[in-house]
């Protein structure tokens, strides 16, 4: 005669941890999958304030922010002196952050990985009129989702293998 058994045997217990281990997995992609649409749509209002702002101060002053000289080219990171962005090669301005304060509440961070190109700022590139032809003032902004040039009003595409880039084209 047998004994009762009672408890699961190895086999229950194995099934049982792979079907938990699978949907937790699913559930982990889909929150991740979520994040990343946040974030994206989080940097997409940031750049749109920025846009407001450039275009504010544009109405207020007749020029974009420039260097002081409106004949230099102006590539900066919209972030204070000291910091960097675009891979660690540029950096930020307090002028240009000064310019700007009266029509932004805060600076924008993109809360990306270090050392990917745009990282933790926008970038902001003022070009004046020359003799290839006008100036031109540009945003570059980025997401993790892909990004196509209906999206960005300007050159779209892959600059490293996580992000997406996007120079947006202001005016002039």
């Amino acid at each position: 005669m047998k004994e009762d058994q009672r408890g699961f045997t190895l086999i229950e217990l194995l099934v049982v941890i792979a079907i938990i281990g699978l949907l937790s997995s699913i559930i982990f992609a889909a929150l991740t999958r979520a994040r990343i649409t946040a974030e994206d749509s989080r940097r997409r209002q940031n750049k749109d304030s920025v846009v407001t702002a450039l275009n504010l101060y544009y109405n207020d002053y007749g020029h974009f922010p420039n260097s002081g000289n409106p004949a230099d080219v102006y590539y900066r990171c919209l972030a204070p002196s000291g910091e960097t962005c675009y891979a660690g090669v540029k950096d930020g301005d307090d002028l240009l952050i000064t310019n700007l304060a009266p029509y932004l509440r805060t600076l924008p961070v993109n809360n990306a990985i270090p050392g990917t190109i745009a990282y933790n700022r926008l970038v902001y590139e003022y070009s004046p009129d020359d003799a290839n032809g006008p100036g031109s003032v540009w945003l570059l902004w980025m997401q993790e989702n892909p990004l196509d040039d209906s999206q960005c009003n300007g050159p779209s595409g892959i600059e490293d293998t996580v992000y997406w880039y996007c120079y947006q084209y202001i005016g002039f």
